[in-house]
C-alpha cells in the first residue's frame, strides 16, 4: 500500500521553524503529524540551537539555599528564567540530593484547603475514568460490585444508595420510556427515579390542588414477574414504604403474555381522571389504582400494602 503523498513547502516550513515555531503548531498549520514535521527537520538538519541559560556562580548558589529552605525547582525555575531540568542540573553539580516527589506533594497539601484538595482528586479521577476502556472501568467497579451483592445492608445505606441513584434520574426500560412519553405529551409534569426510603419509584408526578404544587402521586410500572411470590413480598414492602411516606399510588401492570409492543399502552385517560377525583375529594388515606394492560382497572381503593399485593397473586383475564 503506497503511502499519501502530502504537498507541503517544505522550505517555508523549515524557514518558520527557524524563526521559532514549534513542531506543533506547524503541524496544526501544515494539517500533518509532529513525526512528519520532526521527520523532515533532521532531513535538512535544521535544528534550532539550544538556547541555554548560564546562571552566575552567585546565582547557581543563591538558587542551593533557596532550594535547601524547601523551594520547589520549578518555583526556582520561574525566578531564574530557566526549566525546572537546568534548576535539577545546578543542584546535582553543587553535590545536592534532590528531595523525593513525595516532599513536594506533602508541601502542596500542607498549603492547600481540603476544597482544593478534593476538587484536584476529583479531576484527577474523571479524567482518568474518561480515557480508561471499558475492560478497565469494570475492573474498577467489580470489586464494589461483589461487595455490595449479598451482603446485609443497613437501612442507611439503602437510603444513600437510593439517593445516589435518583441523581443520574433515567427511565431505562422500553415501557418506562413509553409511559414517559405519554406524560409529556399530555403536559403532566413528572420527575424519574425519585428516592422515597431504601427505594427508587419509577415516577413522581406534580400536580396543583388550590394553589399548591404537590408532587404526591406515584407511577409505578411492572409486568409479568411482579406475580411470583417471592416478588410479591417486596412489592408488599415497597408499597407500603410507598404509602408512609404520603404518596398515592398508581400501578401500570403490563400484560406480557399478549407479546403487543409496549406503545399499545393507553393509560393517560384514566390516570387523568384519576387525578381530577383527588382533586375534587381529597382524602385523609393514600389512595391507589391498578390499571391493567388491556385498558381496564382491576383494583384500586384506599392503601393497603397488602391488598395491593395481593393483587399480584393472580393474572386476570386478557
Amino acid at each position: 500500500m503506497s503511502s499519501k503523498r502530502i504537498n507541503i513547502n517544505i522550505d517555508d516550513l523549515i524557514s518558520r521553524y527557524t524563526a521559532g515555531e514549534s513542531a506543533k503548531e506547524l503541524s496544526t498549520a501544515f494539517n500533518v503529524s509532529v513525526p512528519w514535521i520532526r521527520q523532515r527537520i533532521k532531513e535538512r538538519n535544521a535544528f534550532r540551537p539550544y538556547d541555554h541559560k548560564v546562571l552566575s556562580k552567585e546565582q547557581s548558589e543563591t538558587l542551593t539555599n533557596r532550594y535547601e529552605k524547601g523551594e520547589t525547582t520549578s518555583q526556582l525555575g520561574i525566578a531564574y528564567g530557566v526549566s525546572g531540568r537546568v534548576v535539577c542540573d545546578y543542584l546535582k553539580r553543587a553535590g545536592v540530593r534532590a528531595r523525593p516527589v513525595s516532599c513536594g506533594f506533602a508541601a502542596w497539601r500542607k498549603n492547600s484547603t481540603f476544597e482544593e484538595r478534593s476538587e484536584k482528586s476529583k479531576n484527577g479521577s474523571v479524567v482518568t475514568y474518561k480515557n480508561s476502556t471499558k475492560e478497565f472501568r469494570d475492573n474498577l467497579t467489580k470489586a464494589a460490585h461483589i461487595a455490595w451483592t449479598g451482603c446485609h445492608h443497613t437501612e442507611t445505606s439503602k437510603i444513600n444508595g437510593a439517593i445516589s441513584r435518583a441523581k443520574k434520574a433515567e427511565s431505562g426500560s422500553v415501557n418506562e420510556l413509553v409511559v414517559a412519553k405519554q406524560l409529556t405529551d399530555c403536559g403532566i409534569e413528572f420527575k424519574h427515579q425519585t428516592a422515597i426510603g431504601p427505594y427508587n419509584v419509577d415516577f413522581t408526578v406534580k400536580r396543583t390542588v388550590n394553589g399548591h404544587v404537590l408532587e404526591d402521586i406515584v407511577i409505578e410500572v411492572t409486568s409479568g414477574w411482579a406475580r411470583k411470590a417471592v416478588h410479591t413480598q417486596n412489592w408488599r414492602k415497597r408499597f407500603a414504604q410507598i404509602i408512609d411516606a404520603g404518596f398515592h399510588l398508581y400501578i401500570i401492570w403490563l400484560d406480557t403474555r399478549t407479546g403487543k409492543p409496549p406503545v399499545d399502552i393507553n393509560f393517560t385517560e384514566d390516570f387523568i381522571s384519576w387525578l381530577n377525583i383527588l382533586e375534587h375529594t381529597p382524602s385523609l388515606r393514600r389512595q391507589y389504582r391498578v390499571f391493567w394492560r388491556s385498558c381496564k382497572v382491576i383494583a384500586s381503593g384506599c392503601a393497603d400494602a397488602d391488598e395491593i399485593a395481593a393483587v399480584f397473586s393472580t393474572y386476570p383475564k386478557v
